[in-house]
């Protein structure tokens, strides 16, 4: 169902609790474009903060001013000054985002806003015969309830980037499409990106200020052959800090959900092989190494709030005569939602993705073959083909 929305502005010590508002106190209403109750994630941007009406209400919820405004609400992360002006004793800040259907009230706290635009997710609702009428005392107590929300969930909320939570952790999700080596890495990347908010994608965003990734690293990658229970691979990853990332994945066959875990910035003072036999106790394969430059598109479902990636890779191994690996996988990555209800929904989510990347390749005309091809898989079948080739363990 859509509704009305109203983006609240006030002292960001009502937010926080330092200081409940009273009755003398006042906040800005700003009427943002309408739209639907039931979704997670709230984006305002471009014109939907570029003009507008207000009303400035006493929390008594006496009507004080009301007018229209053209040009940016919010200039340099402040609020524009003939707007900032009406509450004078603290600068305000944007604290939710009010749905209001008429036979309900839908809350969104601000999560992070920047020069020009607003994050919001859901943080509860309002229903039934308690609802106040009348337009000020119902924005007024909409916005008492609102941050009574939000205090109770200050810790999810209140905090930069630790809104986030996963699904089956310690399990990858993840769909892979192999494209020819020659395959333009970078140009597909882009043009996947810009399929975010459009047809198949359209109830998606970019996963606000981090929608576009690149990564270069180098990789070395040991085969667990058995038993069944620890087989799999363990890899290190190279990074900036000197360190590396040492990745183990538990598998008998490439597959949609393998297990995985992690251990960033290792130091090595010893050699790889002898860090697994202390760390692990398993007895390797060494199958070799390989440079992985990888593109990745995060983006966000408005609906769950569940952030997946599409990532566009190139893979090219030391071994002489192996082709590069160049693929598309659709991934799961974590989820920035209250609603524990988001998480069952990554399967049809990624469907949907996985659906509007191969209609975006065919329509490209660009060759892939679907398959849960892993690297581990790739570098077993050449290894063995090429066996008679000597692998220097690192």
């Amino acid at each position: 169902m859509f509704g009305r929305r109203y983006l609240v502005l006030g002292p960001s010590t009502w937010r926080f609790g330092f200081r409940p508002p009273k009755p003398a106190d006042s906040f800005v209403v700003v009427r943002v474009p309408d739209g639907p109750a039931d979704v997670n994630t709230v984006l305002l941007e471009g014109e939907a903060l570029a003009a507008g009406e207000w009303w400035h209400v006493r929390m008594d919820g006496t009507i004080l001013a009301n007018a229209q405004y053209t040009g940016p609400l919010l200039v340099d992360l402040l609020i524009r000054e003939d707007i900032a002006g009406l509450l004078p004793e603290q600068t305000p800040a944007p604290l939710l985002v009010v749905g209001d259907t008429g036979a309900a009230l839908t809350f969104f706290a601000e999560l992070r806003h920047g020069a020009r635009d607003v994050l919001a997710v859901w943080c509860g609702d309002w229903t039934g015969s308690e609802l106040p009428t009348g337009f000020g005392a119902r924005l007024a107590q909409a916005v008492l309830r609102g941050l009574r929300l939000i205090h109770g969930n200050r810790t999810f909320l209140n905090n930069h980037n630790v809104c986030f939570w996963r699904f089956k952790r310690g399990t990858e999700i993840e769909y892979k499409l192999t494209l020819a080596p020659e395959a333009d890495v970078y140009g597909l990347s882009v043009r996947l990106r810009n399929l975010v908010g459009r047809a198949g994608l359209a109830d998606y965003i970019w996963e606000y200020r981090d929608d576009f990734q690149q990564r270069d690293y180098d990789n070395h990658l040991y085969e667990v052959p058995g038993p069944p229970e620890e087989a799999g691979y363990i890899s290190f990853v190279s990074d900036a800090s000197g360190g590396v990332l040492v990745k183990r994945k538990w598998y008998a066959a490439d597959a949609l959900e393998r297990r995985e875990s992690k251990w960033p910035d290792v130091r090595l003072t010893v050699t790889e092989p002898e860090y697994i036999q202390r760390e692990f106790g398993v007895d390797v394969r060494y199958l070799g190494a390989f440079r992985r430059n990888r593109f990745d598109i995060m983006l966000e479902s408005v609906a769950t709030g569940n952030v997946h990636a599409i990532m566009v890779d190139r893979c090219r191994f030391d071994n002489d005569g192996w082709p590069d690996l160049c693929q598309v996988e659709v991934e799961y990555y974590k989820t920035r939602s209250l609603r524990r209800s988001a998480g069952p929904a990554v399967y049809g989510e990624l469907e949907q993705i996985v659906a509007a990347t191969k209609a975006e390749l065919d329509r490209l005309k660009v060759s892939y073959v679907d398959s849960y091809l892993s690297k581990l898989t790739y570098m077993r079948e050449h290894y063995e083909r090429t066996v008679h080739q000597q692998v220097a363990v690192p």
